[in-house]
C-alpha cells in the first residue's frame, strides 16, 4: 500500500512551511558575512588608536563588532520570526555582520556612506557563502546550482573591483570662447624659491610624549594654556580616551608648532597655518611643509601650528564645536611670539614684523583662521565672557583652504571680516567640503573706502580636499569609506600644490607687502598662465575701491538697486528672479526683434560720486546656471553700455573673457546616490573686469555719461545665468 506522507503539524497546530533554502546555505552566507565584518574590524582596530595598545584596541573593536553583531542580529532573526521564515540563525548572522561594518565604519566617522559600504562590503560575500553552502547541499550538478555559484562569485569579483577601481572620469563643461586674454605679469614667479636660506625649528611643551620634536627636542618652550572653558565637550568616555592618549586634558593644552624661518636679520612678516580635521594621530602640521620652505625662502616666518589633539579618532571621537578653541589657540601662539620678539636672546629677537601678520587654514582650520581674525578685537568670546580676549595684533590678511563654515557661530551668528584681505582657494571635486564655505566667508568680508585690502574667491576644477596637505592624500572620506570616491578626474597632488603655493604666496606678497604687480592673478588666472597647470580656475575679486551698484540682496524689491536711486528691469526674459543673495535669469528662443535683456540703471548723481570715466572699469560676477548635459555649448552674451542722450555701446562679453561651464560633478562611484549624501554643487562665480575705455572706441561714446548697464542675451538661444555684484572699480 502506497504510504501517503502529510506534513507534520506544528506545535501549534499548523503544518510546518518548508525552508525554500536549505540550512547550508544559510549557515555559508553567515559565514562569508561574518569573515567579511571580522576583517573590517581588524582593520579597524589598527587604526584605533587609542591609549591602550595594539592588543587593547583589537580586544575594543571586538567587543563592540560583536555587540553591535548581536544587537542588529537579534533585531532581524526576530523579525523573521513574526514572518515564519526559516533559518533564524544564520540569517541573523547576515544582518549582524551588516550592522557590525556599518556601525563600526559610523563610529571611525564614516557617518552617512557607512550603510552603503556595509552592502557592498557585506552582501556579496554573504552571497558567495551561502551559494558555497547550498552546492555542498545540493551539488554542482544541477545546472541552476552551478548557475549560482558562479553568478555570485562573478558579483562578488565585479564589486571588488569596483571598490578598488579609481572610477569614471566626470564630463567636461563647454569650452569658454573668448577673444582676447589678459596680460601676463611681468613680477618674478611667486611659486619660486627665494633668496634666503631657510632654517627650521619647533616650540612647544617640551613634556609631550608622543612626539619628540614637541617634547626633549623643542628649541623653544611653551608653557600650556587652560582651553576648558571653550572645550567642554572634551568630556565624557571618548574624553578619558582623549586625555590618555595625550597625556593632558583640556587644561593643560600645549602651544606647540614648526617653524620654517630666514636667515637673514628681518624684521619679516609672520604668518600662522592651522591644520584642519583629521586622524588626530597623524602630524597633519607636517603636511605643509612645501609652503614653509617656499615662504620661508621668500622672506616669511612661518609657524604650521600643532593642534592634532583636537582632531578626530575612532576612539576618542570627535570634538565637534570645537572650532572657537582653534580659533583662540591661533591668538595664544601670536601672544608667544609677541614675547620671543621682545625677549633678549631668543632665536627671534626683533626678527618677527608683529604688524605684518597672516593666518592661513585648511578645512576646520580655515574656519579657524577666519574666527581668530573675528575674534582678534574682541574684548570676550561672546559666549562666554569668562574667556577674556582683546589680543589686537595685527593682523592684515586671512587665507584659507577649502574652510569649513559655521560650525562655530558666536552669540548664534555668522560673523563678518572687516578690513582685512582675504584668499580662499576650493577643489571642484572636494569630497569633505562639498559646498563652497569659503564663498560665504568671502561674501561676509567688508573692505572699507580708502583701505588696500582686496579679497578673493578662487575655484579650482580638478582639486579635491586632502592634496592641499602632503600628510592628507587622494581620499578625502577616511579609511574604507574612500573607497566608495571617485577619484579618476582628480588632478596630480603636485599639481593642486603648485596652485596653491602660487596663490598664498601671491597673496602675501600682495596683502602683506603692497605688491600690486600681483594683484590681476586673483582677478583672471590667465595672468598668471606661465606659473600655473593647465586647470580651469575661475575667481571671484573685489577691491576697497569698488562701487556696489547691485548686490540682489539688500531687499526683496526687484526693482531696487543696492545703490540708493537706482532701478533695474528684465525684457522678453523667460525668468528672473533674486536667489541666494545673486539675480537668476533665464531666456529662450523669442519673436522676432524681441531680444532677452536685463538692465540695470543708476541715477546722476551716483555717476558723478563715483567718477565714471576711461580710468573706471564696469565689475560683475557671473555663473553659467544651466544644467550640465552633453553637447552644451558655450556660453556668450553681449555688454551694452547706454548714455543718457540713449547713445550705447556694445561688447560682446567673450572680447574680455568667456563663461565657464562647470565641471561635472562625480565625487563618488554612487551614480544617482550621491546628491542624497553629497548634496547638490553651488555655481561658480567669475569676475569680469571690462574697462570702460574698450568701449570708447566708437566715436562720440563719452564713459563719464554712462547711465545705465544692459546684459543683452543675443548671441546664445537658450540659457540661464546667475549675476551678482554689479558695479565699478
Amino acid at each position: 500500500m502506497q504510504q501517503i506522507m502529510m506534513p507534520m503539524p506544528s506545535r501549534k497546530g499548523r503544518p510546518e512551511t518548508p525552508n525554500p533554502l536549505p540550512a547550508r546555505a544559510w549557515r555559508g552566507a553567515g559565514i562569508g558575512a561574518a569573515l567579511a565584518a571580522y576583517a573590517t574590524l581588524s582593520y579597524l582596530a589598527t587604526r584605533l588608536d587609542s591609549s591602550l595598545g595594539f592588543l587593547g584596541d583589537l580586544i575594543v573593536a571586538g567587543l563592540v563588532g560583536v555587540s553591535l553583531m548581536a544587537a542588529t542580529g537579534a533585531l532581524f532573526a526576530g523579525l523573521l520570526a513574526v514572518l515564519r521564515k526559516a533559518s533564524l540563525l544564520w540569517a541573523g548572522v547576515v544582518a549582524g555582520s551588516l550592522g557590525a561594518v556599518a556601525g563600526s565604519i559610523w563610529l571611525a566617522g564614516g557617518y552617512r556612506e557607512a550603510a552603503v559600504f556595509a552592502l557592498l562590503l557585506v552582501v556579496p560575500i554573504a552571497l558567495v557563502g551561502g551559494a558555497v553552502g547550498l552546492a555542498w547541499d545540493r551539488g554542482l550538478r544541477r545546472p541552476w546550482v552551478a548557475g549560482f555559484l558562479a553568478l555570485s562569485l562573478l558579483l562578488a569579483g565585479a564589486d571588488a573591483w569596483w571598490l578598488v577601481s579609481p572610477g569614471t572620469a566626470a564630463p567636461a563643461g563647454a569650452a569658454p570662447v573668448t577673444e582676447t586674454a589678459p596680460p601676463l605679469i611681468g613680477a618674478g614667479d611667486p611659486g619660486a624659491p627665494g633668496p634666503y636660506e631657510v632654517r627650521t625649528l619647533t616650540y612647544g611643551s617640551g613634556q609631550d610624549r608622543r612626539r619628540t620634536e614637541y617634547g626633549a627636542r623643542v628649541a623653544l618652550t611653551t608653557d600650556p594654556v587652560d582651553a576648558s572653558p571653550l572645550l567642554p565637550m572634551w568630556a565624557g568616555f571618548s574624553g578619558w580616551v582623549r586625555r590618555g592618549y595625550w597625556g593632558f586634558g583640556p587644561g593643560q593644552v600645549p602651544v606647540n608648532a614648526r617653524v620654517w624661518y630666514p636667515s637673514g636679520d628681518g624684521p619679516f612678516p609672520l604668518v600662522l597655518m592651522a591644520h584642519g580635521n583629521h586622524a588626530m594621530t597623524v602630524a597633519s602640521e607636517t603636511g605643509y611643509a612645501y609652503l614653509g620652505e617656499l615662504l620661508a625662502s621668500r622672506g616669511y616666518i612661518v609657524a604650521a601650528v600643532d593642534e592634532n589633539f583636537l582632531n578626530a579618532s575612532p576612539s576618542a571621537a570627535r570634538l565637534n564645536g570645537e572650532n572657537a578653541a582653534r580659533a583662540w589657540l591661533l591668538l595664544q601662539h601670536l601672544e608667544a611670539w609677541q614675547g620671543w620678539n621682545a625677549t633678549v636672546g631668543t632665536p627671534f629677537f626683533r626678527r618677527v614684523d608683529m604688524s605684518n601678520i597672516a593666518l592661513i587654514g585648511h578645512s576646520r582650520g580655515g574656519e579657524a583662521a577666519y574666527l581668530a581674525a573675528v575674534l582678534n578685537d574682541l574684548p570676550y568670546l561672546p559666549d562666554n565672557a569668562a574667556v577674556e580676549l582683546g589680543f589686537h595684533f595685527k593682523i592684515k590678511a586671512v587665507a584659507t583652504l577649502a574652510p569649513t563654515d559655521g560650525q562655530y557661530q558666536p552669540a548664534g551668528q555668522l560673523p563678518g571680516l572687516d578690513g582685512v584681505s582675504y584668499l580662499t582657494l576650493q577643489g571642484s571635486l572636494d569630497s569633505d567640503v562639498s559646498n563652497f564655505a569659503g564663498a560665504l566667508q568671502y561674501e561676509r568680508v567688508t573692505l572699507p573706502a580708502g583701505s588696500d585690502a582686496f579679497k578673493a574667491a578662487v575655484m579650482i576644477q580638478g582639486a579635491n580636499h586632502g592634496q592641499f596637505n602632503t600628510a592628507w592624500g587622494r581620499h578625502d572620506w577616511s579609511d574604507l569609506a574612500g573607497l566608495l570616491l571617485n577619484t579618476e578626474s582628480i588632478m596630480a597632488p603636485a599639481e593642486q600644490r603648485r596652485i596653491a603655493a602660487v596663490y598664498l604666496s601671491a597673496f602675501l606678497d600682495a596683502a602683506l607687502r603692497g605688491n600690486r604687480a600681483y594683484r590681476p592673478l586673483f582677478q583672471d588666472a590667465r595672468a598668471g598662465a606661465d606659473w600655473l597647470p593647465a586647470a580651469g580656475i575661475s575667481s571671484r575679486y573685489a577691491a576697497a575701491t569698488f562701487h556696489l551698484l547691485s548686490g540682489f540682496a539688500e531687499d526683496l524689491d526687484l526693482l531696487s538697486t543696492t545703490a540708493p536711486g537706482g532701478a533695474q528691469r528684465g525684457e522678453n526674459l523667460a525668468a528672473w528672479r533674486e536667489v541666494d543673495e545673486a539675480l537668476y535669469v533665464a531666456w529662450a528662443p523669442t519673436g522676432e526683434g524681441a531680444v532677452p535683456a536685463y538692465t540695470i540703471a543708476l541715477p546722476d548723481s551716483l555717476a558723478q560720486a563715483w567718477a565714471l570715466g576711461e580710468g573706471r572699469a564696469l565689475t560683475f560676477a557671473l555663473a553659467d546656471a544651466r544644467e550640465l548635459s552633453a553637447g552644451l555649448e558655450p556660453l556668450d552674451l553681449t555688454i551694452e553700455l547706454v548714455l543718457a542722450d540713449g547713445t550705447a555701446a556694445r561688447l560682446p562679453l567673450s572680447h574680455w573673457a568667456g563663461v565657464s561651464t562647470r565641471q561635472g560633478r562625480r565625487l563618488t562611484k554612487l551614480g544617482p546616490i550621491e546628491p542624497l549624501i553629497l548634496g547638490t554643487p553651488a555655481p561658480v562665480f567669475q569676475t569680469y573686469t571690462l574697462p570702460l575705455a574698450d568701449f570708447a572706441a566708437g566715436a562720440g561714446f563719452d564713459p563719464a555719461r554712462v547711465r545705465s548697464v544692459r546684459f543683452r542675451f543675443d548671441r546664445v538661444q537658450a540659457g540661464a545665468v546667475l549675476i551678482d555684484d554689479v558695479g565699478f572699480m
